[in-house]
């Protein structure tokens, strides 16, 4: 088909160039396409706010188990430090009542029994990993409480069987205080180790 357009050039209705290419597309497909992209990306926008939403819950849901359990999870803890403790106390215990030189301590309890003057008690037996501490309270009568403690002290120095695999006896303290109306002196005694025969 022919068109023939008798309207001079210069008062042509000029037509607008096309918005891409060379080809015409409708306007109605233009702003379809650019609603359906934005369609999809508001989307896209709420499945990634859902995830994150879905996330968040999970987490707080976490964080309350763990704040639930935390206060077992404290006992457990203090248990095996406790263990720790005690397994380490163990061993050195072994290191000294075990092995090839092995100390027979009911023997020497039952000398340090034996040895105690009247008016003299032990409060607390203690050993560490470089001695054996004797603690203990005398009744303060006319100063017969030193007396009674130096015998004490002297009575296990020069008992061989006591010293026997142990070091140098030392009489480190005496202090006195009251108990009620009573004057009482309270000592103690250190009895080191030998360096062969600590706990390892």
């Amino acid at each position: 088909m022919i068109e023939i357009n008798l309207v001079p050039k210069d008062l042509r209705k000029k037509r607008k160039a096309p918005l891409w290419g060379g080809n015409d597309v409708p306007m109605e497909v233009v702003f379809g396409s650019l609603g359906a992209g934005l369609f999809l990306l508001i989307v896209i926008h709420l499945v990634f706010i859902g995830v994150n939403m879905g996330r968040l819950t999970y987490y707080k849901a976490l964080q309350k188990d763990w704040e639930k359990i935390q206060p077992e999870q404290k006992e457990i803890d203090d248990i095996f430090n406790e263990k720790s403790v005690l397994d380490t106390q163990y061993q050195k215990i072994q290191g000294l009542i075990g092995g090839k030189k092995r100390i027979f301590w009911f023997q020497k309890l039952n000398i340090l029994s034996d040895a105690l003057p009247k008016g003299v008690w032990l409060t607390e037996l203690e050993m560490n990993i470089n001695q054996f501490m004797i603690k203990g309270s005398a009744i303060a009568r006319q100063d017969t409480e030193m007396t009674n403690v130096h015998s004490l002290f002297s009575s296990l120095k020069n008992d061989a069987v006591f010293t026997d695999q142990l070091g140098q006896l030392d009489l480190s303290s005496i202090k006195k205080r009251m108990i009620g109306s009573t004057e009482v002196a309270d000592f103690l005694i250190d009895v080191e180790f030998k360096k062969n025969d600590r706990p390892k």
